[in-house]
């Protein structure tokens, strides 16, 4: 026979538990309901008691498997009225857990009767701050000073408008985030780089985490802070080549720069990686290039791009040449080359071997061949006549050999005072020196760099002069230079 129940005016629903009120569970004694900041909890005595024993094993083991259960709605009612209402539907209270335990209490505890008490603890939202219930602000300077800062805390299911944890967290965190990277520096930009949440089963915790990077060099040409790129590098590595040139300090070569850029984009944002590359980043870079080293000239000879869609990342490497502050030569060689020819003339014999000849002392030949390959910024023409002596081409003074005009057709050749006057026609005996027989130019016009873009136009100039060294005729059986005879028999 059950025990009579006792109507209370206090009842409490622990999820569909109910006990107190008109129930056979009586609360009895003192309660104690706390709250603080994101926590609440409820304490009570619960008395059962029955005149059956089979009865009153059933009602204890119904206690102690209600008040073992987590997440129950928590409704505390007083005469019919809600006094607190714990739900985790409406969020005002969530992640619940009761803990129950029998205290054996001299007077109530019997065979047929048991006091229990009971302690219900919940979570709850933060009435604040947009349900943010905690938050820390961390400020990093690297080597550079260049700042990150991070930003960590817990958001909470909020009431009104109802949201989940990750709903309000979603809706509040970039004015709040916001607010925290204005109060660090209000003229700086920041980007973020990195972001972490991690939340409960239930949806009614969040705990988050935001990195920001500051950003001291501008991801566009628009913008310092360009909305698709994220956490960009740009090198610029300088390469000056000093190979070795003729012409002595006129000459300045085209310097040599590799270019590399690397960069994330924001998928939230695009995925058109190649757009994004096309028509925001290389124009940007060229800019930046162009800022920094402000050549006269310059032509992208090599451009290698890796579009990493898993990534949704672009790695790129440009190769320029430049002119900065140059002179017009920008490379420059000049030779001097003497061959001789001893003059000798052979005549084949038939006497049984296949190599046998005759060897007569025939005139010798000594020549000397001046040869300048330079390579200029813009257009040149080939020279029809190359003058003798040093010569200047774009302020470079080569010291000997022929001379080279600036552009047009060059120079003619006049005879030379110094060994006379034997003009056309044949016949003169000039003093002993060198008379100049043979004289060519070459001009090759090229354009460096890729079509329809910006390049540089060289030319490679190419010129020759060929001597002669001649001797005034000395008579018969004179010894010639070197010693050798003209008059020698045949061998």
């Amino acid at each position: 026979m059950a025990a009579p129940a006792v109507t209370r005016t206090m009842q409490l629903t622990y999820g569909t538990f109910v006990v107190g009120g008109t129930t056979r569970y009586q609360i009895t004694g003192s309660t104690q309901l706390r709250e603080e900041f994101g926590v609440g909890s409820f304490s009570f005595n619960l008395l059962v008691q029955e005149d059956d024993e089979g009865e009153f094993q059933t009602r204890c083991n119904e206690i102690e498997d209600e008040f073992t259960k987590r997440r129950q709605r928590v409704l505390l009612e007083i005469d019919g009225n809600t006094h607190k209402d714990w739900n985790p539907a409406t969020n005002t209270g969530f992640n619940s857990a009761a803990h129950v335990a029998k205290q054996g209490t001299p007077g109530a505890d019997s065979g047929l009767s048991r006091l229990y008490s009971i302690t219900i603890t919940v979570e709850i939202p933060a009435a604040d701050n947009d349900a943010r219930q905690d938050s820390q602000i961390t400020v990093e300077y690297d080597e550079a000073r260049r700042r990150t800062i991070t930003i960590e805390g817990v958001y909470t299911a909020n009431v009104s408008p109802l949201r989940s944890a990750t709903e309000q967290y979603a809706a509040v965190i970039t004015a709040y985030a916001t607010s925290v990277l204005t109060g660090v520096d209000a003229v700086a930009k920041f980007e973020l780089i990195g972001e972490r949440t991690k939340r409960d089963d239930q949806d009614k915790g969040l705990d988050f985490m935001r990195r920001f990077h500051e950003v001291i060099a501008n991801q566009s040409q628009a913008n310092l802070d360009e909305a698709n790129v994220v956490e960009h590098t740009l090198q610029i590595t300088q390469n000056i080549p000093q190979p070795g040139d003729s012409g002595g300090g006129g000459v300045k070569r085209l310097e040599l720069f590799t270019v590399s850029w690397n960069c994330w984009v924001d998928k939230e944002n695009t995925t058109d990686l190649k757009t994004l590359w096309t028509g925001t980043i290389r124009d940007h870079i060229k800019e930046e290039f162009i800022s920094r080293y402000a050549p006269t000239q310059f032509a992208i000879t090599d451009e290698n791009v890796a579009l990493i869609p898993s990534a949704n990342q672009i790695s790129a490497t440009m190769q320029i040449m430049a002119a900065i502050d140059p002179t017009d030569v920008i490379e420059s060689i000049v030779t001097s080359r003497i061959v001789e020819n001893s003059g000798h003339v052979f005549t084949g014999a038939w006497s049984g071997g296949l190599f046998d000849k005759y060897a007569d002392q025939g005139h010798g030949a000594r020549r000397r061949f001046g040869i300048r390959a330079v390579r200029v910024l813009g257009s040149l023409k080939p020279k029809q006549r190359i003058g003798k002596g040093g010569g200047t081409l774009f302020g470079v003074e080569f010291k000997g050999g022929a001379a080279i005009e600036a552009d047009g057709d060059g120079v003619r050749v006049e005879a030379d005072p110094a060994l006379g006057d034997f003009g056309i026609g044949g016949g003169g005996a000039p003093q002993s020196g060198w008379i100049m027989t043979d004289n060519d130019s070459a001009a090759t016009v090229k354009h460096l760099g890729q079509p329809n873009g910006d390049q540089i136009m060289v030319t490679d100039l190419v010129e020759q002069t060929i001597e002669e060294w001649v001797e005034a005729p000395g008579g018969s059986g004179q010894q010639a230079d070197f010693g050798v005879s003209f008059t020698g028999a045949s061998n």
